[in-house]
């Protein structure tokens, strides 16, 4: 049962969804589809958490202001994000989900490492943030469509690196989304979770081309519950750190 049709502005990217019938398997009504549309490329809407072992919670704190920012060259997929002096008129959020924009402590603390000054000292001290809420208070929340209209909506804006704490299965909108957005010069970062290393392989931060992050203590020592990804660029500081949650 076809439920909607979506064109994803910036990513050149289309897709179509649809509605389980009644009493019938998710497996088989991918092939059902599958018989019916064999040009397609058929998935389910997976779900993407946090980086961490439970999704992003929402925290009792005031959302930012509406804020248009100009000039911004980072982009954040995350929970929403906190008002917090360290990031305050620096951010501009976008929801993509139920509920979203919506303070979240892992959106905010993502987002006074990548910016925050002050009181909490990011990696961009003071510079400008695009944040995409792919949570709010939605229970389908990060779903690989809502990530993928994220991606759209930060490329439309010419974003140019994009940092995604989020892991979950491979997908075939995300893939693609992922691709698209690469393919117009987005750099994507992405963690590689905290699922351990028998984990299987995470996504986003195994496409190809996507810069995958894992996690070391302070004597750089890969932390016990990092996930891992096909090919893995960078470790940075993933323990013992202090950030900003909104709280």
């Amino acid at each position: 049962l076809l439920s909607a049709q979506e064109q994803i502005d910036g990513l050149d990217l289309a897709y179509a969804r649809f509605a389980l019938p009644k009493g019938m398997s998710l497996k088989d009504a991918e092939a059902k589809l599958r018989a019916l549309l064999p040009q397609a490329e058929i998935d389910a809407d997976n779900i993407y958490f946090t980086s961490g072992s439970h999704p992003a919670p929402a925290m009792p704190a005031a959302m930012m202001a509406p804020t248009t920012v100009s000039g911004a060259s980072l982009g954040l997929i995350d929970g929403g994000v906190a008002e917090h002096p360290s990031v305050a008129g620096r951010v501009e959020q976008k929801g993509f989900a139920i509920g979203a924009p919506k303070p979240s402590s892992h959106g905010t603390s993502v987002a006074a490492l990548m910016i925050g000054s002050g009181s909490v000292s990011g990696g961009a001290p003071g510079g400008k943030l695009l944040a995409a809420d792919v949570y709010g208070s939605d229970k389908a929340g990060g779903n690989a469509s809502a990530i993928a209209r994220a991606l759209g909506w930060l490329a439309t804006r010419n974003i140019s690196v994009v940092a995604m704490s989020l892991v979950g299965p491979d997908n075939a909108l995300l893939r693609k989304a992922v691709a698209n957005a690469q393919g117009k010069g987005m750099v994507i970062v992405a963690a590689v979770g905290n699922d351990g290393p028998a984990a299987p392989l995470s996504y986003p931060a195994s496409y190809p081309g996507v810069l995958a992050v894992t996690g070391v203590d302070a004597r750089n020592k890969v932390l016990p519950e990092a996930g891992r990804a096909a090919s893995v660029a960078f470790a940075a500081p993933g323990a013992g750190m202090s950030s900003a949650t909104g709280a």
